[in-house]
């Protein structure tokens, strides 16, 4: 059941489609404007914006296929059934915009750690565009609260846009190094908290006491918390290295 936050048709036009798009379109804006700070050369920036213009329609695929084994029985249906009731989910996208664009920009003989780096207030700005499309368009809508007598819906979108919006201007201003780690970090503590207010069905993954965003959260901390525990090992084995040559 769609609940948006107010009940107007638009004329007709798709919402999110059309928030997406907007903030599809400040997400390249922003990029390009860093890389002209950055003064690059007019063959690196066509490369970059190449690989990440894949990226994105690695993105697209992704957060549209995984959610055909989440959902019971929809991996059955004919493909363009398949792909029209699978709808799309910004986790898995964006997993799958980092891997196929990182990739891509090794492929480029580029940095893809630094480039990567840049790109994580564009994701924010993106995603929290897409946030208020749910918002207008629905989708993503909270359980039901009575409180005081007052009923209402968890605001489970909304608060996920202020947190983005917030978060966008965390990381273009204030942190400038290992983004991709802190941007992980943030969001899927954020999504985990969210989803116990959720009310739409997210599938299942794995487990059923968890939805499949929490589950994938979980396995983003284990994995931040082994490459932790490997910079960790690594820096000290450098340091007993150095010590010993020292000597």
């Amino acid at each position: 059941m769609l609940k948006p936050i107010v009940e107007f048709a638009y004329w007709g036009l798709p919402i999110y489609m059309l928030m997406v798009l907007a903030g599809l379109l400040l997400a390249f804006i922003s990029l390009a404007n860093k890389q002209e700070r950055l003064n690059c050369t007019p063959l690196i920036k066509k490369r970059v914006r190449r690989s990440f213009c894949v990226g994105l329609v690695a993105a697209i695929a992704c957060a549209n296929i995984v959610n055909w084994f989440l959902f019971p029985g929809l991996i059955q249906y004919p493909l363009a059934q398949r792909i029209s009731l699978g709808g799309f989910s910004f986790y898995y996208g964006m997993l799958g915009f980092f891997g196929v664009s990182a990739l891509l920009l090794l492929a480029h003989r580029l940095d893809f750690k630094f480039w990567i780096n840049q790109i994580i207030p564009s994701v924010l700005l993106f995603h929290f565009f897409g946030r208020i499309g749910c918002s207008l368009s629905g989708c993503c809508y909270g359980v039901g609260i009575n409180l005081f007598g007052l009923t209402f819906d968890f605001p489970a979108r909304e608060l996920e846009a202020l947190a983005l919006f917030v978060l966008y201007f965390v990381f273009e201003k204030k942190i400038k190094e290992r983004r991709l780690f802190w941007y992980l970090l943030c969001y899927s503590v954020l999504r985990f908290g969210l989803e116990f207010g959720r009310a739409d069905d997210r599938g299942q993954l794995i487990i059923s006491w968890l939805s499949p965003a929490q589950v994938t959260s979980v396995i983003i901390w284990v994995v931040l918390g082994v490459s932790l525990l490997v910079e960790g090992l690594l820096k000290k084995t450098r340091k007993t290295k150095n010590t010993k040559n020292a000597q």
